[in-house]
């Protein structure tokens, strides 16, 4: 059930500010881990969700 709830929460994040204030909400906060360039024009953003829960972003 705790996916469900996570992918609930995450899945309509659609800009990097809403995941960046999404994630100073939380309790513990989610914790921006690395941003990976895939070419110049895209960067996925891993986020730690909680101890061994991550989403990615991917941005343009």
């Amino acid at each position: 059930m705790r996916d469900n709830r996570l992918l609930a929460e995450v899945q309509n994040l659609d800009t990097l500010q809403e995941v960046l204030r999404w994630s100073f909400s939380r309790e513990p906060r989610a914790e921006f881990a690395d941003v990976v360039a895939q070419d110049e024009f895209h960067h996925d953003v891993i986020v730690r969700i909680e101890e061994s829960d991550f989403a990615v972003f991917e941005t343009t």
